[in-house]
């Protein structure tokens, strides 16, 4: 899923962890990344199975870096889960994999990258949402996509598939690209063997 920032306030739980963060004296050196896994356009707490719009694709997200980069600054930059990972690697100083997706979020708090690179991708069983910029592209397998342009159409009310045929192509193959990345990365993971109790409770 991807993550963008929402107008949620910070809980008060949130509120203490940073005061005690603050009086630890551990706040400036801290990276703190808030997100959630309900979007702010929607309305039922527990809503599976929802169609990919971007309403239910926009989840909260706060972060505080160390050194208070970026504090202070709201973004409207598209992001998503992936950055979270590559961003707390590299807070750790760690590299991430040659191979890995995301970007890191504290060069776009300081205005290093302000734009997504590569095609932002939901999926869900057959059904799909791409954003690139503010291109949207959405449909389910096997029936012909959708192309919406966010500039000028927030609620996608338009299919502009027909009127932007080589944008629709270029996100399209971004994903198909994206796809056989992902089945790479997966050939290469150790196998594991659950047992059937454990099996049974996952299914």
């Amino acid at each position: 899923a991807r993550a963008r920032s929402s107008r949620a306030r910070p809980r008060p739980a949130r509120g203490a962890l940073v005061a005690a963060l603050r009086a630890s004296g551990l706040w400036d050196s801290t990276l703190l990344l808030v997100t959630g896994d309900v979007a702010s356009g929607v309305d039922e707490l527990f809503a599976d199975g929802l169609d990919l719009t971007e309403p239910v694709l926009t989840l909260p997200l706060y972060a505080h870096f160390p050194g208070g980069v970026g504090a202070g600054r709201r973004l409207g930059e598209p992001t998503e889960m992936a950055d979270l990972a590559r961003t707390a690697l590299v807070s750790l100083g760690l590299s991430p994999p040659k191979r890995s997706l995301g970007r890191d979020l504290a060069r776009i708090a300081e205005g290093i990258d302000v734009a997504a690179l590569a095609p932002q991708i939901a999926t869900r069983d057959d059904g799909y949402s791409v954003r690139w910029a503010d291109l949207v592209l959405s449909g389910t397998y096997p029936r012909p996509p959708s192309l919406c342009d966010l500039a000028v159409d927030a609620t996608c009310a338009f299919n502009r598939r027909d009127a932007m045929p080589i944008a629709a192509t270029a996100i399209f193959r971004g994903v198909v690209a994206q796809d056989l990345t992902m089945r790479a990365i997966a050939a290469k993971r150790e196998p594991t063997t659950i047992d059937g109790e454990t099996s049974a409770a996952l299914t």
